[in-house]
């Protein structure tokens, strides 16, 4: 009976061994699994920080082609505890492509990255000035309960100042990066959220290149102006007339309408029907000069049309500069959208920009002095400016629309941007490193 009992406790013993083996064995089997998993992750970050890096290499070089590649090579570069290294070569000697081979590694692992770029025309349309729902060159200070997104989904709402980016609270959301050239004292960077994140765990605040903000002034002598408009003085007034609550400004109508611009012959016909067809305010912007200043309340706009603000006059040779800001707008200013979500209403100054009013704005601002939010409108559009400040109280949004090429071009001359283009890529797991 003691043999048999003996049996049974060692039988029992190494069972319960086996079975502490087996688990032992899963565990480590597990283990060794999630570490493979973590090292490939980690290695994949370190190859698209490589990539990165590699990038914005090329497009600081993208006005000239792309010779002399090996000074993008990188050899064994330390990220975090990983390290990538970076091989460039042009594609068939030609300067204007090349691949970049990026070898990510942690551990015992890598990840190769493989991508081909070409040194070629950006069709976008839209010059990297306006491609940010605000762009300033001062201080950028976000606070309150304040929402930037964008309408095109595809599309990040990006902020970027060429001096300090300051942020305080809590309450406001970036549905892209918030970029600056000078210092940072953003202590919030998890509110600035890239519906489309290149940047994986690194921080969505970055400091980048500074950017040129173009001069909005036009000279009213520019081929590109329609209308000179001196009369007007010191504002040029648009508002709904009494009793009614919305002024309509129909673009077309003013110009080619019963006295109209065009129609009382104010524009010459090879301007108005260059192809025997009214082209202004439809396949070309109209651009309406103003000396002074431009005062709407309550107006819809209708049409491609820039509207300029000057602020200044010359008569008889004495210099005259009209009292006020530039462009005061109030309540509900509402420009057209193209069917691709583009502002169709460029509203321009040389001086400064006051919004008042809790409406709605549809429209890009332009100007050479600061903007500056009183009220909380529901705003459309991009604000380029050197300063840009935000008073008003209460929820707030900017939602960025790109502005439509036909009123960004008329007096400036923005050269495509000519950068790295993707046009292909590839990635994949190297073999276990020894």
């Amino acid at each position: 009976m003691e043999r048999i009992v003996l049996f049974l406790v060692l039988g029992a013993f190494l069972t319960g061994s086996m079975y502490t083996l087996n688990v032992e064995s899963n565990t480590r089997d597990a283990d060794d699994a999630l570490h493979r998993y973590q090292y490939k992750e980690l290695a994949r970050d370190a190859a698209l920080a490589g990539l990165r890096r590699t990038v914005a290499s090329l497009a600081r070089d993208a006005h000239t082609p792309w010779n002399g590649h090996d000074t993008y090579d990188l050899g064994r570069t330390p990220y975090g505890d990983g390290a990538y290294e970076v091989n460039v070569e042009t594609v068939a000697g030609q300067a204007d492509t090349v691949d970049v081979y990026v070898l990510g590694m942690y551990g015992p692992d890598s990840i190769r990255i493989d991508a081909r770029y070409e040194r070629a025309q950006d069709l976008g349309g839209v010059p990297p000035a306006f491609r940010s729902v605000i762009l300033t060159d001062d201080l950028l200070q976000v606070r309150g309960d304040i929402t930037v997104t964008t309408l095109d989904p595809g599309l990040n709402a990006n902020i970027h100042t060429n001096g300090e980016l300051r942020t305080n609270g809590n309450a406001f959301i970036v549905e892209g990066y918030g970029t600056y050239a000078d210092a940072s004292n953003t202590s919030q960077p998890d509110n600035f959220q890239p519906r489309i994140d290149y940047n994986g765990p690194e921080s969505n605040v970055l400091q980048v290149p500074e950017i040129t903000l173009p001069d909005a002034r036009l000279d009213s002598s520019d081929a590109d102006v329609h209308w000179v408009d001196t009369d007007n003085w010191p504002d040029l007034v648009l508002e709904p007339d009494p009793g009614y609550p919305t002024a309509v400004l129909n673009i077309q109508n003013e110009i080619y309408g019963p006295g109209g611009f065009c129609t009382d012959g104010r524009i010459p016909p090879s301007v108005c029907w260059p192809d025997g067809n009214p082209v202004l305010g439809d396949t070309k912007a109209f651009v309406w000069w103003v000396a002074g200043n431009i005062d709407m309340t309550n107006v819809q706009v209708q049409g491609n049309v820039v509207l300029y603000a000057d602020g200044y006059r010359t008569i008889n040779g004495t210099p005259d500069a009209a009292p006020g800001a530039g462009l005061l707008l109030e309540n509900d200013i509402t420009g057209g959208l193209t069917a691709n979500d583009q502002t169709q209403l460029m509203l321009r100054t040389a001086g400064e920009v006051h919004v008042r009013g809790n409406d709605r704005i549809t429209g890009s601002i332009w100007a050479n002095a600061d903007v500056t939010f009183y009220g909380t409108p529901d705003f459309y559009g991009n604000v380029l400016a050197p300063g840009a400040r935000f008073e008003g109280r209460g929820d707030f949004t900017l939602t960025y629309a790109a502005p439509s090429k036909l009123i960004t071009t008329p007096g400036y001359r923005n050269d495509d941007p000519i950068g790295p283009v993707l046009i292909g890529y590839a990635e994949w797991d190297e073999e276990h490193l020894p």
